[in-house]
C-alpha cells in the first residue's frame, strides 16, 4: 500500500495500492510499473509522469503497508490464513500469529486443542521451482539452547501444523475414555490418572496394550504390566498419537458369556416349549389320519397302518 500526496492538487492524494501484476493506478495518468523499484525510485517514476499536468510537479511517495510479500498458516491453527510478511519471522512466531494452537470442541474437553503440546509443523517452501517440505519437531520448548523453532520462515513460505498430533486416546476397561491432549513429559500413569484409573474390577491390570505408529506407517504394540509399573514407579513417556488400551478381564469376560447364554437358554428353552405345543396341536389329526386311515394302505393292499401290524402277528 503506497500513500500518494500532489502539492499541487489535494484532492488527488489518495492510498494506492500494487497490484499482483506490480502496476499502480494512479489518477491522471497511465498505469505504472513500480515492482521491483526503491521507495525513491517509484516516486522519480510517478513525479516524472505528472510533468504531462502540471509544470513542476510535486510529488510525495511513501509506503504505508508492506504487503507485497507474503506466507501461509494452515493446519490445526486458531486462524489459518495468509499474513503479510512485514519483518523478519520464525516458525514459533509463525504459529503464534495465527492464535496458536486451534481449540477443538469435538471432544468433551472444549479445550482440549488449546491445552495439547505443540509437537509438530512443517514448512512447505518453493526452491528453484521444486516443493520441498521441512518437518520440524517442536517438542521441549522449555529446554535452554537452539531450537527448531527458531527456523526462519521466508516469504512464500506455507506453514503447516498436522491436525490432531498433539493428542493421546485411551480406550478400554477405564472410567473415561476418550481422547485426552498430549502435555509435555506426560506418562501412561497420568494419562490413565487422567482417564479416571482403570476400572479394577474388570480390567486386567497386567496386559495393557500401548499401540504407536511407526515411521513407514507401520503400527507397535507394547504389553504393559501396570502392576509392575506402580511397584517400580517406571511409566514409559507417551508420544503423540498413542493409543492406551485397558483390555478386560478374561475371566470377566467369560463370566458375561456365561450369563449371556444362560439368559439366551431362558429366553429359548420356553419359545421352544411353546412352538412344539403348537405343532402337536396342528399335526395331530394328520398323524392320526395316517395311522388308522385305510386311505393310507401299504402297496395297494387297501389295509391301514393298523391293519398291517395286526397281521404280522403271530
Amino acid at each position: 500500500m503506497l500513500r500518494l500526496e500532489i502539492f499541487d492538487d489535494a484532492t488527488l492524494n489518495r492510498d494506492v495500492a500494487v497490484r499482483y501484476d506490480g502496476y499502480v493506478s494512479l489518477p491522471l495518468i497511465t498505469e505504472l510499473h513500480v515492482a521491483g523499484l526503491t521507495r525513491a525510485e517509484a516516486e522519480a517514476m510517478v513525479a516524472d509522469a505528472y510533468k504531462a499536468v502540471f509544470r513542476q510537479p510535486r510529488v510525495s511517495l511513501t509506503v504505508t503497508d508492506p504487503e507485497s510479500k507474503s506466507y501461509f498458516v494452515l493446519g490445526d491453527v486458531a486462524i489459518p490464513k495468509e499474513y503479510a510478511y512485514k519483518r523478519p519471522i520464525n516458525l514459533l512466531e509463525a504459529i503464534n500469529t495465527a492464535g496458536g494452537l486451534r481449540v477443538d470442541t469435538r471432544y468433551t474437553q472444549a479445550t482440549i486443542g488449546a491445552q495439547g503440546q505443540l509437537t509438530k509443523a512443517f514448512i512447505i517452501r518453493q526452491v528453484d521451482g521444486r516443493r520441498n517440505v521441512l518437518a520440524y519437531d517442536l517438542t521441549g520448548l522449555s529446554t535452554p539452547g537452539e531450537h527448531p523453532s527458531q527456523a526462519p520462515v521466508l516469504p512464500g513460505d506455507v506453514v503447516y501444523v498436522p491436525e490432531g498430533v498433539n493428542l493421546v486416546y485411551v480406550v478400554g476397561e477405564v472410567h473415561s475414555p476418550q481422547v485426552y491432549p498430549l502435555i509435555e513429559g506426560m506418562t501412561l500413569l497420568e494419562l490413565l490418572a487422567r482417564a479416571g484409573g482403570p476400572v479394577e474390577e474388570v480390567a486386567r491390570m497386567r496386559s495393557i496394550v500401548l499401540f504407536r505408529k511407526l515411521e513407514g506407517g507401520q503400527t507397535e504394540a507394547q504389553l504393559i504390566d501396570v502392576r509392575r509399573v506402580l511397584q517400580t514407579g517406571y511409566s514409559p513417556k507417551l508420544e503423540p498419537g498413542d493409543i492406551i488400551y485397558v483390555p478386560r478381564n478374561p475371566l470377566v469376560r467369560l463370566h458375561d458369556n456365561m450369563m449371556h447364554f444362560t439368559r439366551l437358554t431362558e429366553t429359548v428353552s420356553p419359545l421352544l416349549s411353546l412352538y412344539m405345543q403348537g405343532y402337536d396341536a396342528y399335526y395331530t389329526d394328520k398323524r392320526y389320519e395316517q395311522l388308522f386311515n385305510k386311505d393310507y394302505g401299504y402297496g395297494g393292499t387297501g389295509l391301514g397302518v393298523l391293519e398291517t401290524l395286526l397281521n404280522l402277528l403271530p
